[in-house]
């Protein structure tokens, strides 16, 4: 009666560029939608939404590639993904009934282009994930999620944390070097003056804000124009508020200077999205 999957790609150029395009695709009583789109955060705090139509996405898990393709004005819109450091299913049970979340390539090497006449294109380091949803995200009980990914000269961490409303969490996160994904489902979050410390197996990250990508609802009139789009869109997920951040990123126990770029994004549901005081967010946000 109800299943919602979507694919996740996104990628960030040397200079803080960021591009996340995603394709999405819901099925709710027979009736089946497909919503797909491009965002582009430029380095100069531009943010540009381009709703899109699907042309085709392939995964090619033997070869490594990601290619998902779409009809965008101007178009089309083409992100090639070749992974660097490959797929990765959390262990244990899911975060809780009905959701499902898998890394189809914690590090890829990306390309973006517009085939029209602009000839627009970027290119830089990249990830991509899946998801799916077997029931409305309003009944999944959902408090908080954070979620990011860290590309560090040498190493790429990708981290999870699912908080429920019944005070139960769920959590994992893992780390690519020189071989395979390290798997950990401890992981240490900090906030302290902007910053967000993570800490797992002895190590350390120190992410430092750029800038805020976007701070609001996730259906805003830009991703959804239509009013009654966004009615049974809000029916659906219920009260939400997300934040979604470009940080650079470094070991802390280590001497080099060496930062990578990081993605992290924090969304509150239900009465933790709502008429919550700056205070209480804040102290949210240190636990």
């Amino acid at each position: 009666m109800f299943r919602f999957r979507k694919l996740y790609v996104d990628l960030v150029t040397a200079d803080g560029t960021v591009c996340v395009a995603y394709l999405a695709r819901l099925h709710v009583l027979g009736v089946r939608t497909t919503h797909a789109g491009v965002e582009i955060y430029g380095a100069d705090g531009k943010r540009e939404v381009i709703r899109a139509r699907a042309l085709s996405h392939r995964l090619d898990a033997a070869r490594g590639e990601i290619v998902l393709s779409l009809d965008v004005p101007g178009g089309p819109f083409v992100l090639t993904q070749g992974a660097v450091h490959g797929p990765w299913a959390p262990s244990g049970p899911s975060p809780c009934r009905g959701l499902s979340w898998r890394v189809l390539a914690a590090r890829t090497a990306a390309h973006a282009r517009w085939l029209g006449a602009e000839g627009r294109e970027l290119h830089g380091l990249g990830y991509a994930d899946w998801v799916e949803i077997e029931r409305p995200t309003r009944l999944l009980r959902l408090s908080r999620l954070r979620w990011g990914r860290v590309h560090l000269p040498d190493a790429t961490v990708v981290f999870n944390a699912v908080h429920l409303r019944s005070g139960e969490s769920w959590q994992r996160s893992a780390c690519w070097s020189a071989g395979g994904p390290i798997e950990s489902t401890g992981l240490s979050m900090a906030f302290h003056a902007g910053q967000l410390d993570l800490a797992w197996r002895g190590r350390r990250v120190r992410i430092e804000p750029v800038r805020t990508l976007h701070a609001g609802e996730p259906i805003d009139p830009s991703r959804f124009p239509g009013a009654i789009e966004r009615l049974v869109s809000n029916a659906i997920t219920g009260p939400a508020e997300e934040e979604r951040c470009l940080g650079r990123a470094r070991w802390l126990e280590e001497s080099s200077a060496a930062h990578g770029w990081a993605l992290h994004e924090t969304v509150r549901f239900g009465a933790a999205a709502s008429g919550r005081s700056q205070a209480e967010l804040g102290q949210e946000a240190r636990s």
